[in-house]
């Protein structure tokens, strides 16, 4: 049980992760048009 509440908090990590770094490119896509 320990294992599986690990695992779910690494997956959820990671979804952050992956959130931060697309919403970072866009920003970064938005800057250069300007």
């Amino acid at each position: 049980m320990g294992t599986l509440f690990l695992n779910e908090r690494i997956t959820q990590e990671a979804d952050t992760e992956i959130i931060t770094i697309e919403r970072k490119e866009t920003d970064e896509s938005v800057g250069t048009d300007d």
